[in-house]
């Protein structure tokens, strides 16, 4: 995808259901990882954390020639940090993740839209009031839309970050505009977090909504207002139809 001066590979992986195929997964994974994959209870998660982290060491060989296991996990064991210029999200069946060539930094967030979601609890628990408000205030007919946009930039801004939701999720605000834009501030009033300000952007990809955290650059589009994130489809065809025939066959 292009995203602002920036050229971002994307990568889908659909989870699957196989027993044979979770063994293989589970052998490239490292001992921390397969610990790691123990300690999940239900089977479903425990799958899903096997096949998303192999798929993950394969892109790594593939992108960075890494011949150990995939990046070491964050202190809260939920992603991998982003010392190789990659990030992961998973969301329902899919694991999607974004490789940025010479990108020191790099977050991506994707949300299917849960129709039993009480979003507004949600909203009340884990965003700012300004953004609260402004969803409260938005159109009933969209106001489900505007909270997983927010909720997707969010996650992606913890990514870029490397950081749990408990340090920093409130440390951007992402207001909505009378436009249909969402407007971006970074490091509000009362912020203990020193600058890492990013461009943010939206696309979407096989479907799928997605939010993009990318280092900033001065007068970068997605500095002050989430910008679009356009597709290269020629390229990322290829790219995943080669990344999901390699990997597991």
């Amino acid at each position: 995808m292009e995203a602002g001066h920036y050229a971002v590979d994307i990568y889908l992986w659909r989870y699957v259901d196989d027993r044979s195929f979770q063994r293989d997964c589970l052998v490239e994974l490292s001992t921390q990882e397969r610990q790691r994959a123990q300690e999940l209870h239900a089977p479903g998660g425990r799958s899903a954390f096997v096949q998303r982290r192999a798929y993950l060491g394969w892109l790594l060989r593939e992108n960075f020639g890494a011949t150990s296991g995939p990046t070491k996990l964050g202190l809260n064991h939920s992603h991998p940090t982003n010392d190789c210029g990659i990030s992961v999200s998973s969301s329902g069946t899919h694991a999607i993740y974004a490789v940025g060539s010479g990108i020191k930094r790099i977050g991506i967030d994707v949300e299917i839209a849960d129709e039993k979601e009480n979003i507004f609890a949600v909203a009340d628990a884990l965003f700012t009031d300004a953004e609260t408000t402004a969803l409260k205030q938005a159109d009933p007919r969209t106001a489900a839309d505007l909270f997983y946009r927010i909720w997707r930039l969010k996650e992606a801004a913890l990514k870029y970050r490397n950081c749990g939701l408990a340090e920093g999720l409130n440390d951007t605000l992402f207001i909505p505009t009378p436009e249909g834009g969402i407007a971006v501030c970074q490091n509000p009033k009362g912020s203990q977090r020193a600058s890492t300000a990013s461009a943010f952007f939206e696309g979407r990809f096989k479907g799928l909504d997605l939010a993009l955290a990318l280092p900033a650059m001065p007068g970068d589009a997605g500095l002050w207002q989430v910008a679009k994130a356009t597709q290269r489809d020629q390229l990322q065809n290829v790219k995943t139809k080669t990344a999901q025939t390699e990997f597991g066959t």
